[in-house]
């Protein structure tokens, strides 16, 4: 017996074909070389602030050395903290966009995954299966007056399986 008396979705192929189309489309982009120049801008911002770090313990040595005098120590200092504290903020936005580079490619091997799924035969699969496979890709469905929105997402973690029958917001006996 059915858990949900709702229809199942009719265009299993069309899915797959789509989710193979983006994937191909998010490669192409993160296959262009980005990732290799973020990695070497990253680290030509790590020397740079390495650079910065040094010239920093020379002016402290130079001033204790009496080299030089107190305000234009403090003048040198201030400007190399600022530029240090500008290095090291660009260093954190490359560190954040390798991150997000690296959760692209789980997620395009997460709709690789689906679209070979799909083309294996989604149809023949049972129900839960294929409910699995919903909720891997719906987010929620918002409902107003004029229209019904689904809002997708594609996790690239594995699904975690929290009750052994799984909610579903559209199923009447679960409202």
């Amino acid at each position: 017996m059915p858990i949900c008396s709702m229809p199942s979705p009719s265009s299993w192929s069309t899915t797959a074909s789509a989710a193979a189309r983006i994937a191909d489309e998010y490669t192409r982009r993160l296959d262009n070389g980005e990732a290799q120049s973020l990695a070497s801008e990253k680290q030509k911002l790590i020397d740079a602030a390495n650079r910065t770090r040094r010239a920093i313990t020379r002016l402290i040595d130079a001033f204790t050395d009496g080299l030089i005098e107190k305000p234009e120590f403090e003048t040198r200092t201030r400007s190399a903290r600022a530029h240090l504290e500008q290095l090291e903020t660009q260093i954190q936005s490359q560190s954040e966009l390798q991150t997000g580079h690296a959760e692209m490619r789980l997620i395009i091997g997460s709709l690789e995954t689906f679209a070979m799924k799909i083309k294996q035969g989604l149809t023949a699969a049972d129900e839960e299966t294929k409910r699995d496979i919903i909720k891997a890709m719906v987010k929620r469905v918002e409902v107003n007056d004029d229209e019904i929105r689904i809002v997708y997402r594609i996790n690239p973690g594995p699904a975690s399986q929290t009750s052994a029958r799984p909610f579903l917001q559209h199923c009447p006996a679960d409202a």
